[in-house]
Parts: C-alpha cells; structure tokens; sequence
C-alpha cells in the first residue's frame, strides 16, 4: 500500500498541471513541464514537439517508477 502511495504521488506531482495554470496562467516564467507542453501544442501550433515533449514525460515518469520499485519491493502478501 505504501509503495502504490509513493508512486502515485510522485508521478501525479510529475504532471500537475491545474493548480498552476489556474494561479498564475502560465505568466509568471515560473511553468512546470506541462504547462510548456500545452503551450506548445494549442499556443504554438508546434504538435509534434509537444507529442515529443509529452513522450519524455512519460519516460521520466516510468524511470521513476522503475527505481522506486526497485528500491522498496513488493512483499508477498497472503490473503488466505
């Protein structure tokens, strides 16, 4: 249960997005990752690059992971 928390929460803390954008509406210089990747999208026209962008978030977030679980492995659980 505690692995599941930290990977979740690293991983929703990777992506956030509304809180942000909602505060400050990206004006500030002070964007997270995904502000930028919207931005380039809808702003810019450029869909490819955010496409790009949106992979290596993804991959970010996958490595993460991939060290946690590493890190604090899953006990074997009986439920009988």
């Amino acid at each position: 249960m505690l692995s599941l928390t930290v990977i979740l929460s690293i991983s929703g803390s990777l992506s956030v997005f509304e809180i942000p954008y909602i505060m400050t509406g990206g004006a500030t210089g002070t964007e997270t990752f995904v502000i930028q990747t919207v931005k380039l999208a809808f702003q810019f026209n450029k869909t490819g690059l955010a496409s790009a962008a949106a992979v290596v978030l993804l991959l970010i977030v996958l490595a993460v992971t991939w060290v946690q679980r590493r890190l604090v492995p899953d006990d074997k659980v009986d439920l009988v």
